[in-house]
């Protein structure tokens, strides 16, 4: 079972409490600053841009599109982490390019998925900048939050 409670009351903090007396020996508790955390839209518009950047690029698929990106720009931001630096200098700092790029998009190193708001927004600026400037379509995300409001 995995739950997430934000503390924004003292009933939500309750919640929070409750969750832990019920949890099972063994279980994980993870508190962290939901403010740090890329958001929900963040995320569904990166894939998006993913998948539009591929349909626009005939020869790419979005996952490739992913490594690129990852290695392009999410690379640079993540190795100022010394953690992930460390890690990345021993198991995809060697590899050709293509390599990084298919690990970049597997997964394994939580490329995007680790990054915080203001990172995460840094990479998806200079990803727009590049792709705009070559002519691609990419979904503004500033009118997104307006389309879900009208629906």
């Amino acid at each position: 079972m995995a739950d997430s409670v934000y503390l924004h009351s003292p009933e939500l903090r309750k919640r929070a409490h409750g969750l832990i007396d019920a949890a099972a020996d063994g279980a994980l508790v993870s508190v962290r600053d939901a403010k740090e955390s890329r958001t929900t839209q963040q995320n569904r518009t990166l894939h998006m841009w993913f998948g539009e950047i591929a349909r626009q690029q005939a020869d790419l698929d979005a996952t490739e599109v992913k490594g690129m990106c990852h290695r392009r720009w999410g690379l640079t931001i993540k190795l100022r982490c010394p953690r992930f630096a460390w890690i990345w200098e021993r198991s995809g700092a060697h590899l050709p390019y293509e390599k990084q790029c298919k690990l970049l998009a597997s997964g394994v190193l939580n490329v995007s998925s680790s990054m915080t708001v203001d990172e995460l927004s840094e990479y998806m600026d200079a990803m727009s900048r590049h792709f705009r400037s070559d002519g691609i379509h990419l979904t503004d995300p500033e009118l997104r939050k307006y389309q879900g409001e009208a629906a």
